[in-house]
């Protein structure tokens, strides 16, 4: 029977029990076992409803695990009805496995009539206000705990099909067809033979944009045109082949057959976002599926791939040398007017000598399929023309109209013959746009070049 001494109204007082907890290992601080106790029993102290009667305290026991000989002790009382109200520093305390611990708050508690309270969570049961806040808080834990859960098992799926070099992602590459059934990749006998052909071009030492020219020509399917073709995509993606997705395919280990995985890792259930993984920690099952390509002229074409890429990134070295010392007076001004791309000076072509190079203003627009992608100005040509070189209207013999400095003009003349692509840049002056000209300052509207 219930016990406890009665209030000056005559109410009896609630026998209250203090319930404490300290993990294995944990920095005790604000939760040490003296700290925990004091809260409690000043909060019952100050309680004109409570009458404190024991304290239950586990130390060095699992945050999780419920079977605490304390914890034990405590319930075995309130079955015996010698506690009507468990009293705790914060619902840490209580327990860290928040499903059980809801359980107990929500279910058991209320079966056999104990009341719970949480000092420094302001927590009390017998207030609805608080019982229906934390149901909603538990059954948010519980679709995080069930989500986290499911993306584990989803990521333990993914590692046992590398594993077994099962072919990973949504869709095979370009030239395959992934069989639903055994999640192998299948030959696609349409597109096959251009694979072939995209790496015996490679081979015979064509240019990624001559492969690209000659691809349109032949009228192929971009990879995503082909996915459409094949009902698997809803929507056609607008473009041309470009030298981005020819480099995929010609770095591509799948198409001698093997299956390469775990170039990415994901694991949100550990929070880890999707990060690129080291050739070294990629999993590679050799002959998983029939090969487009043969294993040697795949070799070799990574070979060449590795040289072109040293020989540009030599190239952009050196121009990078040769521009440190010179100002960009343009830096941060020039932007394509078609796509909005700012334009990025560049000293080309990167295989020449730099005494030969050219400085060009070109467009770096982010989307590969944009037409504006790579298209560049003369950086003299610019210059000319910011600084107003232009003749009057109706002068010169070709009869050009104002604004073109390429008419009549001795100077514009020799920039025609130092400047390769002379037309083609100042045609381009027309689609491209400098940000804020009064940035340029008057400077710009004074000075001359020297062609």
């Amino acid at each position: 029977m219930m016990r406890g001494r009665t209030t000056e109204l005559g109410k009896r007082r609630i026998p209250t029990a203090g319930y404490g907890r300290l993990d294995a290992g944990e920095n005790a601080g604000d939760h040490s076992r003296s700290t925990q106790i004091a809260t409690i029993q000043e909060f019952v102290k100050n309680s004109e409803e409570l009458e404190y009667i024991d304290t239950y305290f586990d130390l060095n026991f699992a945050e999780t695990d419920f079977q605490r000989p304390d914890f034990i002790r405590m319930m075995d009382d309130v079955r015996r009805k010698k506690i009507g109200c468990i009293v705790v520093k914060d619902l840490s305390r209580f327990g860290r496995n928040f499903l059980e611990a809801g359980y107990y708050i929500e279910t058991i508690f209320p079966f056999l009539g104990i009341r719970l309270i949480s000092v420094s969570d302001h927590f009390d049961s017998s207030r609805k206000k608080d019982m229906d806040e934390l149901t909603v808080s538990m059954k948010k834990m519980a679709a995080s705990l069930f989500s986290r859960e499911l993306s584990r098992k989803i990521w333990d799926s993914f590692q046992e099909k590398k594993q077994k070099g099962l072919a990973g992602g949504n869709f095979a590459p370009f030239g395959y067809l992934r069989n639903p059934q055994t999640l192998r990749n299948e030959v696609d006998p349409e597109m096959a033979l251009y694979v072939q052909l995209i790496y015996q071009w490679k081979l015979l030492g064509a240019s990624f944009g001559d492969i690209a020219e000659r691809l349109e020509l032949l009228g192929v399917p971009t990879p995503r045109q082909r996915l459409y073709q094949l009902g698997l995509v809803k929507t056609p993606q607008e473009g041309k082949w470009n030298v981005s997705t020819l480099r995929v395919i010609l770095s591509n280990q799948t198409y001698v057959g093997d299956t390469v995985s775990n170039k990415t890792s994901q694991a949100l259930f550990a929070g880890q976002e999707k990060v690129l993984v080291a050739p070294k920690d990629w999993i590679i099952t050799p002959h998983t599926h029939p090969a487009i390509i043969a294993r040697d002229d795949f070799e070799r074409v990574q070979e060449l791939n590795g040289e072109r890429a040293e020989r540009i990134r030599q190239g952009r070295l050196g121009s990078r040398k040769k521009r440190r010392p010179q100002k960009d007076e343009l830096q941060g001004l020039v932007y394509c007017a078609e796509c909005g791309a700012r334009m990025e000076y560049e000293r080309l072509p990167y295989s020449v000598p730099e005494e030969k190079k050219i400085g060009y203003y070109v467009c770096k627009a982010p989307d590969m399929t944009k037409a504006c992608r790579g298209h560049r100005i003369a950086e003299r040509v610019l210059k000319t023309w910011l600084c107003g070189q232009r003749p009057p209207q109706g002068v010169g013999e070709s009869g050009a109209q104002s604004g073109d400095p390429a008419a009549g003009s001795e100077s514009a003349g020799n920039l025609r013959k130092s400047v390769p692509d002379f037309d083609a840049s100042y045609s381009y002056i027309k689609r491209i746009t400098v940000s804020n000209e009064n940035e340029l300052g008057v400077e710009w509207k004074e000075r001359r070049i020297d062609l």
